[in-house]
């Protein structure tokens, strides 16, 4: 999407979204503000991701060798969106609830909603890394070697299915006892599974960044974390368009939200990235493999 008018049209339609979204939450406690939140969020981060590096995910569908990978990412992310938040958080372990959610709110969340929360948070990584590599001392290496084989990665996608379906212990031993901290584990599972296929394709997972230590990226999830979880968090204390019910550690909190929902966000964030990195690398294997 080389066309600059149409990226200023969507920064257009993101701002039109995204700042009658906080309007509503902040002075209204309308509790449906977040579709538009995260769905002009990330067209407004997308924007600026463009500006910075001259790339974007938006741009990266819009390619015509690339489109049908949006359908993919569609599936894919949607079906562990539901998973992890639905049948797991909502259902399963009663965690947190959708407020005033009737069946109309739940479609729209997993058509528009948690597509755009993922595509957002990858864009907002984008954007802290672009923004913080002009200040961090350029230690790095551009691309880690990585010496992980194909059984490994085979491997960290196996324990990746077997965190995702850890909650579902309850049923084998009848009882939801501890079921709010093996709630970390889907989390993490949806990162690994993500990052394990995307090494599979010859790709550089988000792992293999991290034990390497490289600091920017590190620091650069660190960042987005806290801005991400920061201000969503405390938009949803104005909008209550989701509440915690049984969290750990609930009594120890920052700004009213608990301290275990903040950790949460770590691996929802890291989960975000490793997605979009497993669609792109799949995509792009498909491209070179059309062209061969």
């Amino acid at each position: 999407m080389r066309n600059r008018k149409l990226h200023y049209l969507f920064l257009t339609i993101g701002l039109i979204f995204w700042v009658p979204s906080i309007i509503s939450a902040i002075f209204f406690h309308y509790p449906h503000f977040y579709t538009a939140f995260a769905f002009g969020g990330w067209l407004i981060l997308d924007f600026i991701d463009w500006k910075l590096t001259g790339k974007s995910i938006l741009a990266f569908f819009y390619n015509h060798q690339h489109r049908r990978a949006f359908f993919i990412f569609f599936i894919f992310s949607s079906i562990f969106c539901f998973i992890v938040d639905y049948v797991y958080g909502v259902r399963l372990s009663g965690m947190w609830k959708w407020t005033d959610y009737k069946t109309i709110h739940f479609i729209r969340m997993y058509l528009f909603m948690n597509i755009s929360y993922v595509l957002g948070m990858y864009e907002l990584f984008r954007v802290v890394r672009a923004l913080t590599s002009r200040y961090l001392i350029k230690n790095e290496r551009g691309h880690e070697k990585n010496l992980i084989t194909n059984k490994s990665y085979i491997a960290v996608i196996a324990v990746g299915i077997i965190f995702m379906i850890m909650p579902l212990y309850t049923f084998i031993l009848n009882t939801t006892e501890f079921i709010e901290y093996i709630m970390i584990f889907p989390f993490i599972g949806m990162m690994i599974v993500s990052d394990g296929l995307t090494g599979l394709l010859g790709g550089n997972p988000t792992f293999v960044k991290i034990i390497h230590f490289n600091h920017l990226h590190i620091l650069s999830i660190i960042l987005t974390v806290i801005l991400g979880a920061g201000f969503t968090e405390v938009i949803n204390l104005f909008g209550g368009e989701w509440k915690y019910i049984k969290v750990p550690f609930s009594n120890i909190n920052i700004f009213h939200i608990p301290l275990s929902v903040f950790i949460g966000w770590v691996p929802l964030i890291l989960g975000s990235i490793a997605i979009v990195h497993f669609i792109k690398q799949l995509s792009l294997r498909i491209s070179l493999g059309k062209m061969a």
